[in-house]
């Protein structure tokens, strides 16, 4: 049996100077590669929803509770995969999957730099490095610096750390453990603004407007072990064991409620919360069978996945401080807050399953998996256990894939799911609980083509049914209703003309909701879900075989801020362009990365949980360094 035990491609030991988002995607349906990223979606919104929310991330396939932030530090790329590129994908999910793939250990000692200046004083210094410690043991790790600053004076500061060793005694068998950190300080809370309904937010210039106090801090911490083996006889085991931290001593949240036409707040509401941290251990055992002959291959996985989640949240407290407008400096003392008691909630998930691939020469290839997940969520306080709800569903899934020739594919997929709901926004009245898991299921079906040999077309259309969660009356966030999300996607990638990569991609969505609180008014949209992305990302390599020329162009449509639908945000597009320059430093391979975001400064609001809204970034440049040696 085949497996991956972390070897090192040759094209990974160039690392970090080749990385192109662009010329490495294999379609657009999302593709992140050290700090850019291309494609219709990403780790927060797949088909309108969040995969990693869900709790449908992976560690190179395998299944990980993810609490805590990645740094680059540990992880090298991020791909998303839904509907017919999830195919193969053992236990696929409704929300799709997002797969992070660890930065890799190499048999020769490599180093990278990369420096980054940016706008509105933005300044980044990374280190990675890979090398032998002796021919069974290597190690890999890095370190990082970056001061952000998302508009003039909204700055936020990271340090990030990661260490990864790798035992590879034989190439049967393959361990790497790995730990990461990811430090946020003084990270200035960002005001939200939540308009009346039916009035439109007027645009401002952008600049920080909060207070100079509210400075959060929180860090992410990422733990693990993996484990490939080649045992013999078709058998393969696959094993992670991971823990996943975030924690945050104290956070702020600045809140711009009841906003008028001439951008006034009615209420302006500064929010403090004490000690809200989130702690996961998590893993996955997966034994794999493959079986064949000449005509038929048979792949036999079972599958053993858990997960214990331990959330402390609440006590934060909420001060009203009057009338304040939009995008104006208004200092304020710090409050005084009075902080309550804490809860507790805790998940625990236990997932047993099994999934059987066939295969037909190059032409059938389909699937079918039964999983049992038991499921069990509990609220504590000081006095004991206040709720608690369990589930033990079944869940299906299943899909086929035939080649009509060698250019065509069809493609048709079935998935269930239990999945995570999220977390309750700043301004619900139960700010920082964890919401429920529901049942969800999705049904999709897709062409692939060839339209040149090197140019790939894939098609489809899809159904996805999730709770809907959103704040009721009390403005408590809660179960309203049901989502029912249907669309077609279209992603062309590939080389269009010589030396011109193309990646493109479009979705074209219906959500509506099915509401089932009949004393509130729920509107017939989602909140925050844009009928339509479009996206087109080109890059050109000019004759010299050194620079390059690429372009960004991403459209939102339309989407709702309210629950009620009365409150629209206007479709809106950004370009983005930029160049590189491939180049030898003391004959080591760099590359110079230039790159203007936002080139025409485009003014839109986008939607966040619970309807809070906040301008999109505007006109940024930045250049970058990245040498390795």
């Amino acid at each position: 049996m085949a497996l991956v035990l972390g070897l090192t491609p040759a094209s990974a030991l160039a690392q970090r100077a080749d990385e192109n988002p662009v010329r490495q995607a294999e379609d657009a349906f999302g593709l992140a590669v050290g700090s850019e990223s291309t494609g219709l979606y990403s780790e927060s919104q797949v088909r309108g929803f969040s995969p990693v929310v869900a709790g449908n991330a992976r560690i190179e396939g395998l299944y990980f509770d993810r609490q805590g932030d990645f740094t680059s530090r540990l992880i090298a790329r991020s791909t998303i995969h839904v509907g017919l590129t999830a195919r193969g994908f053992p236990f696929s999910a409704p929300t799709g999957v997002v797969d992070y793939a660890i930065r890799p250990v190499g048999e020769r000692f490599i180093a990278s730099v990369v420096g980054v200046v940016g706008g509105f004083g933005s300044r980044e210094l990374d280190a990675d490095m890979q090398a032998p410690v002796t021919s069974t043991v290597a190690v890999s790790g890095g370190v990082g610096f970056r001061l952000a600053e998302r508009s003039p004076g909204d700055t936020v500061r990271y340090l990030s750390k990661a260490v990864i060793g790798r035992w590879r005694p034989s190439s049967q068998f393959n361990l790497r453990l790995f730990w990461s950190r990811y430090d946020a300080s003084a990270d200035h809370a960002t005001p939200q603004v939540f308009p009346l309904p039916g009035v439109a937010s007027p645009p401002f210039r952008r600049a920080y407007y909060g207070q100079a106090w509210a400075l959060g801090r929180s860090y992410n911490e990422n733990l693990g072990l993996l484990i490939d083996a080649d045992v013999g006889g078709g058998w393969g085991v696959r094993a992670g064991l991971f823990r996943s931290i975030y924690a945050a001593p104290r956070t702020f949240e600045d809140l711009y409620e009841n906003v008028d036409a001439v951008g006034v707040a009615s209420d302006h509401v500064l929010e403090a919360a004490p000690g809200q941290g989130f702690r996961s251990t998590s893993g996955e055992i997966r034994l794999s069978r493959t079986m064949g002959g000449r005509w038929w291959t048979h792949l036999l996985y079972m599958s053993v996945r858990a997960r214990r989640l331990q959330a402390d949240v609440g006590g934060s407290d909420a001060v009203e401080v009057g009338q304040a407008q939009v995008g104006r400096v208004d200092s304020l003392a710090e409050p005084r807050f009075d902080f309550g008691s804490r809860g507790r909630q805790s998940i625990s998930q236990t997932t047993l399953g099994i999934q059987y691939d066939g295969r037909w020469g190059s032409r059938l290839r389909f699937g079918v998996g039964v999983e049992r997940s038991t499921y069990r969520a509990e609220a504590v306080s000081g006095g004991g256990v206040e709720s608690e709800v369990t589930d033990t569903p079944w869940l299906v899934t299943g899909s086929a894939t035939y080649a009509l020739n060698k250019r065509i594919g069809l493609y048709g997929g079935y998935a269930s799911g239990l999945e995570q709901s999220g977390v309750a926004p700043p301004n619900a009245t139960n700010f920082g609980q964890l919401l429920p898991a529901g049942r969800t299921w999705q049904r999709d079906f897709a062409v692939r083509a060839l339209l040149t040999s090197n140019l790939r077309l894939v098609a489809g259309v899809f159904e996805i049914h999730k709770p809907y969660f959103n704040l009721d009356q009390q403005h408590a966030d809660l179960r309203l209703g049901e989502i029912v999300n249907r669309g077609v996607e279209l992603s062309v990638t590939g080389t269009v003309l010589p030396r011109l990569e193309l990646v493109a991609g479009a979705v074209f969505a219906d959500p509506t909701v099915r509401a089932t609180l009949s004393a509130y008014v729920v509107g017939h949209r989602p909140i925050a879900m844009p009928r339509q992305i479009v996206t087109l990302n080109a890059d050109y390599l000019l004759p010299d075989h050194r620079t390059s020329l690429d372009v960004h162009v991403n459209q939102f449509g339309r989407a709702f801020e309210d629950t009620a639908n009365l409150t629209p945000t206007p479709a809106y597009a950004t370009l983005d362009v930029g160049i590189r320059y491939r180049l030898r430093l003391a004959d080591h391979p760099a590359t110079v990365r230039g790159l203007i975001q936002n080139v025409g400064d485009v003014f839109a609001w986008q939607v966040l949980s619970g309807g809070a809204m906040q301008p999109i970034a505007g006109r940024r440049a930045l250049v970058q360094l990245t040498a390795d040696f």
